[in-house]
């Protein structure tokens, strides 16, 4: 008489506790190496990104006679008579300058004449954050500056650049309303480039992410002001970093 072949279905209760052990220590795996996986991506985002927003402002300022751009944020409140934006990340590096009539033409020179307002009581401060119409500059209204000595930190930091004495270091955003950005003739960008956040706490909603610019002025108040542009960078908790400042981060500098 053959002999009857039971087939079994599905797992015995010892493969799968095997089964489950190993997928277990697999999500071990996978969370303790997230962010790590995450923090490489920001990195190699700055790294690529910001040395390509920087070569075509450069570019611009060379075809167009010293032309940077205009109608970049402002990041300044009530309409330019205020104070940075509570959402600038770093707070504690950012003052303002007001302008004087000298001050208004060398920045006219560089193409500035429009700045976009800030509006910290949005609920979005990335896309909501400079929606209003922009105003154009003129003498007594007030333009983000990196503050005392944390000019030379994140001077050094950034660009490797040492400051001039005296000298104010405008702070820019690059938004969505900049001449730069959009179809129109002459625009780099088709959207307003966002810099990817490294941390949960900063998001676009609560924080700036879009990407800073530096413009110097020199002998600020006098006949001989002068404008130029020194880079961008990336908002940061601290202020605004570059992309050696996060490879230094990344490679424990």
């Amino acid at each position: 008489m053959p002999k009857t072949v039971t087939r079994r279905n599905g797992l015995t209760l010892i493969e799968l506790v095997v089964v489950l052990t190993i997928l277990v220590a697999l999500g071990g795996i996978a969370a303790a190496t997230l962010p790590n996986m995450l923090n490489r991506t920001h990195v190699a985002t700055v790294a690529t990104s910001l040395p390509t927003i920087d070569a075509s402002i450069r570019q611009n300022i060379l075809i167009n006679s010293g032309q940077m751009g205009d109608r970049f944020d402002g990041l300044v409140t009530t309409g330019l008579t205020g104070t940075p934006a509570s959402f600038v990340n770093g707070s504690g590096a950012y003052a303002t300058h007001s302008l004087a009539g000298n001050d208004v033409a060398a920045l006219n020179g560089l193409g500035l004449t429009q700045l976009v307002p800030a509006d910290d009581t949005v609920e979005n401060a990335t896309f909501e954050g400079h929606t209003g119409q922009a105003v154009t500059i003129a003498n007594g209204l007030n333009v983000c500056t990196l503050a005392g000595t944390e000019t030379t930190r994140i001077l050094s930091d950034v660009w490797n650049y040492t400051p001039v004495a005296g000298a104010q270091y405008i702070v820019l955003g690059l938004g969505a309303q900049c001449s730069l950005v959009g179809a129109n003739e002459g625009a780099f960008f088709p959207e307003a480039p966002l810099h990817a956040v490294d941390a949960h706490s900063e998001r676009a909603d609560n924080s700036y992410a879009r990407v800073l610019l530096v413009v110097e002025l020199t002998d600020a108040g006098t006949a001989d002001a002068e404008a130029r542009y020194i880079g961008v960078g990336a908002p940061h908790p601290d202020g605004v970093q570059g992309v050696s400042t996060h490879l230094k981060e990344w490679y424990g500098g």
